[in-house]
């Protein structure tokens, strides 16, 4: 019998072999090389994302309710104004003046140049009345005439009565050095989810 052959010439067949193919093992280590680059690269581009183009904010506090609220995940685009200056009613995020360590986010009402007021209870922007449909109702305090510096923006919150804005001291006119960017739209949670105008 060929298998009494086998074994009287020593040759014991083992019940199962496995060859590996030296192609094979560069082939693994190939596709093992691409899975790291592709995983570098996919790291790289998020860190350069979150640092030159979008960053996630949370929404702390009441300031910006109804438009915000409080907890919000929100998408900031920190490339927009590197392209052209803010614009009325945009949604801002900025490092207040002399504070660090906590950004704020507002709403844009003055541009470098204009003069603001406020007067029993309605916004007045270079002498003409503003509609903000957007507000938390009319505000209680007003607000003398102030022109907007050089290079600075005016800010306040839509829940204007619950605001840390332009109009204290505290925060007062920021610098447009001081823009991390506009807030694009909510992201979370997903029931809030919205584009911000």
């Amino acid at each position: 019998m060929a298998d009494g052959r086998k074994k009287a010439a020593g040759f014991d067949e083992p019940e199962s072999m496995t060859a590996v193919h030296p192609r094979s093992q560069e082939r693994q280590g190939r596709e093992a090389l691409q899975w790291l680059e592709a995983v570098v690269i996919a790291l790289a581009v998020v860190i350069v994302v979150r640092m030159f183009i979008f960053s996630p904010f949370v929404v702390s506090g009441s300031s910006m309710y109804p438009t915000l609220q409080d907890g919000e995940r929100v998408i900031v685009n920190k490339l927009v104004y590197r392209f052209h200056p803010p614009a009325y009613d945009q949604i801002v995020v900025f490092v207040p003046p002399g504070q660090a360590g906590e950004d704020y986010i507002k709403r844009v009402i003055g541009l470098p140049g204009d003069i603001i007021a406020v007067r029993n209870g309605v916004l007045y922007r270079n002498g003409k009345r503003i509609e903000e449909p957007f507000i938390n109702g009319p505000m209680t305090s007003d607000f003398p005439a102030t022109r907007v510096p050089a290079d600075h923006l005016f800010v306040m919150g839509d829940n204007r009565n619950d605001s840390l804005d332009s109009r204290s001291p505290t925060v007062g006119m920021v610098p447009m050095e001081n823009l991390v960017g506009e807030a694009a739209l909510v992201l979370w949670p997903p029931s809030d989810f919205k584009v911000l105008p």
